[in-house]
């Protein structure tokens, strides 16, 4: 496979069998396994990149909040063609954003969890996925009053 799975459409996560199968044997010399490289580490590489790509975030996506009005920074993701872009930001509300993507983008989400990059006193968020193109985040203060606030989304 000359192409990541990350960038198909519509993308998904890899597999052992895009990383090689995991089953390659060596040939009738096997070759110095301190010097060369066989067969066990071609499948080792292969099962652990499907490992990592099964757990790795789909998205990171930094959004800053400036009086009221939310954007988004910067995007890092395993595909190429994810970026900026990529996201609509839509505020709700006071503390009420949602983020989404077009279908296809990213591999079917499962979950997503954010952190909040700004904000004097405590502040706890809310981030659900309401359906597998978008996420929604609310900031509240201690008090359970609703504030404006930039955060860092990661999307499974």
């Amino acid at each position: 496979m000359t192409t990541s799975p990350f960038d198909l459409n519509p993308a998904r996560r890899p597999t052992v069998e895009d990383l090689g199968g995991g089953a390659k044997i060596d040939g009738p010399v096997k070759g110095d396994p301190i010097t060369m490289i066989v067969a066990d580490d071609a499948n080792q590489w292969g099962l652990v990149g499907a490992g990592v790509g099964a757990v790795c975030p789909l998205a990171i996506v930094v959004v800053t909040q400036s009086a009221g009005t939310y954007s988004v920074a910067a995007v890092r993701s395993p595909g190429s063609g994810v970026v900026g872009a990529t996201f609509t930001v839509t505020k709700n509300g006071t503390g009420d954003v949602t983020l989404s993507w077009a279908s296809g983008a990213l591999p079917g989400s499962v979950t997503c969890s954010a952190s909040l990059q700004e904000g004097a006193g405590a502040y706890a968020y809310e981030a659900t996925l309401p359906s597998a193109t978008s996420a929604r985040i609310k900031v509240k203060d201690n008090s359970g009053t609703a504030q404006e606030c930039g955060f860092s989304l990661f999307v499974y």
